[in-house]
């Protein structure tokens, strides 16, 4: 690494100068393969170690998405994460979280569930939203854990059965290319949006413009990797859409299923289809599942709730 001044230094000796001279009385990572790195350091500095993590770190045997045979992590991860995981706190973002860190080992009175907080980015509904034709939303990452492909083959089976919608897919990933062909062999193909990779401000106006937000979440067959938390969907929530996605992960945690959004198993596409054309022809049952969404928002995932309890946290390292 190299300063503002063009001195290069290492990082591992920066943080040890930083702990003997400010004193911290706690020190707070994000995510686990970061701490495992710096672990050396702050293993005997006579600090106490918050680490927050946020999912592709928990997934023990996660696979990179190019190539299903090579581990993503480093050789002896889990192992290695078990063995620091008693001794210091954790902050799992949702349920899911928790019980993977369980699973390797972690004491549960170390283990300490906070979730992602949003603002609401709705405060009335917009009549227009409640009419005319549906408009469908997929925003995120495009992997197997998240099934874009699926939403499209969803997508697909709703409009042969009469749903009169359109799909925006934005975001960019792996499979990037494999939703452009199915894109290009779909009947529907003209009322598929693939849009690539947007920037906060363009995404907060696509929710703002569409009526249903849609994933196809399952444990990704490349990858391995699940939803821990889902961001994106309580962003969506946040702007009052009615989610469909698959029961997987920590989205159950996050999407009420028949108060904010349908789930569906996750596979089962023609469940997903159904629910997409539910929704889609009944704009009475969007708006009131978006409404349901906004006060949950409101009422469980606030940043003055995510505030106090990551202070909380803190305060018993």
């Amino acid at each position: 690494m190299r300063s503002r001044l063009g001195y290069k230094y290492d990082s591992k000796s920066l943080l040890r100068r930083l702990i003997r001279t400010k004193k911290p009385t706690v020190v707070f990572f994000n995510y686990l393969d970061f701490l495992l790195k710096y672990w050396d350091v702050v293993e005997n500095a006579g600090v106490p170690v918050v680490c927050h993590v946020h999912g592709y770190d928990v997934m023990w045997d996660m696979r990179r998405p190019d190539d299903p045979y090579r581990e993503l992590h480093e050789p002896n991860y889990a192992a290695s994460a078990a063995q620091l995981l008693t001794s210091v706190n954790v902050i799992a973002n949702s349920e899911f979280t928790k019980r993977q860190l369980l699973a390797n080992g972690a004491p549960e009175s170390n283990v300490h569930v906070k979730y992602f907080s949003a603002d609401v980015e709705k405060e009335f509904a917009d009549e227009a939203k409640y009419s005319g034709e549906a408009r469908i939303l997929f925003l995120g990452r495009l992997v197997d854990c998240k099934g874009p492909d699926l939403v499209i083959r969803a997508f697909d089976h709703a409009i042969g059965a009469g749903m009169n919608a359109s799909l925006t897919i934005a975001g960019d990933g792996p499979l990037r290319v494999t939703c452009e062909l199915l894109r290009q062999q779909s009947k529907s193909r003209e009322k598929i949006h693939i849009v690539g990779s947007v920037s906060p401000l363009e995404a907060q106006k696509l929710r703002a413009s569409h009526h249903i937000f849609t994933a196809h979440n399952r444990k990704g067959p490349i990858t391995r990797q699940e939803e821990a938390f889902g961001v994106a969907f309580l962003e969506a929530m946040s702007a009052g859409l009615p989610v469909v996605a698959g029961r997987s992960g920590g989205v159950p945690e996050i999407v009420l299923d028949g108060n904010t959004g349908i789930l569906v198993t996750p596979g089962d596409i023609e469940a997903h289809s159904r629910a997409l054309l539910s929704l889609a022809n009944c704009p009475a049952k969007r708006e009131a599942m978006g409404n349901c969404a906004i006060n949950l928002v409101r009422s469980k995932f606030s940043r003055d709730s995510e505030r106090r309890r990551l202070l909380e946290i803190i305060s018993i390292a």
